[in-house]
């Protein structure tokens, strides 16, 4: 086994004991419990808030992940998904918005920070929308720096936005329900004790991530 698989093996586990022993040793649900009240007093705000703030990270280059998970607990498989791609599709836009205004003098500087997008710059060009998919498919690539990657492309923008909008789903999902199926296990390990179901639901959803970055990085390499 491959020491890079090995460690993504230990770091699920331990997240998935960082969740169970939070929820066993200290008063996590109760905290979390009157987050969630207020979410449910501000009602659409908090919605629009976490959006706006997923959108400013992706400008930012900011990573987003712990964001995605939040959306999930708080809201929901459902709404948490709809907020985060709402917010996605806004960073998005904006970035690449900031790309073509500003052009490679600005954008070149950000992309010589990450090794991976630099490799990609050069098949972009020659890829077109292939490339752009796979690139945004995969949930462990800097996918908001990708974006201002894009913008020094000849695609359009509206084009540029379908693309990043539609395979950026399946990495969502699977985030946002992780952050919702966390929020059960905390719960329910709360009040009943360990819910071993949710625990090896949690560990398939990570490991589904896991094959999904894989299996585009290796369609992005042939």
């Amino acid at each position: 086994m491959k020491n890079g698989t090995l460690r993504r093996l230990f770091l699920i586990g331990v997240f998935v004991a960082a969740v169970v022993g939070a929820a066993w040793l200290m008063p996590i649900v109760p905290w979390w419990r009157a987050l969630q009240a207020r979410v449910l007093v501000e009602g659409g705000q908090s919605a629009v808030s976490l959006g706006a703030l997923f959108a400013s990270f992706n400008v930012f280059l900011l990573p987003g992940g712990f964001l995605m998970l939040a959306a999930g607990a708080l809201f929901g498989l459902g709404r948490g998904f709809l907020i985060v791609l709402m917010g996605n599709c806004l960073g998005a836009a904006i970035a690449f918005g900031i790309g073509r205004i500003f052009g490679r003098p600005w954008v070149n500087p950000l992309i010589a920070r990450s090794p991976r997008v630099a490799a990609l710059a050069p098949v972009v060009e020659r890829g077109g929308w292939r490339i752009i998919v796979l690139s945004q498919l995969n949930p462990l690539f800097p996918t908001s720096l990708l974006v201002y990657l894009y913008s020094l492309t000849n695609i359009s923008f509206w084009s540029c936005m379908l693309l990043v909008a539609v395979a950026r789903i399946p990495g969502i999902l699977l985030y946002v329900y992780l952050g919702s199926l966390g929020e059960q296990t905390l719960d329910i390990t709360h009040a009943h004790g360990i819910p071993w179901l949710g625990i090896v639901g949690m560990i398939l959803t990570i490991a589904l991530l896991i094959v999904l970055a894989r299996t585009t990085k290796r369609q992005l390499l042939s």
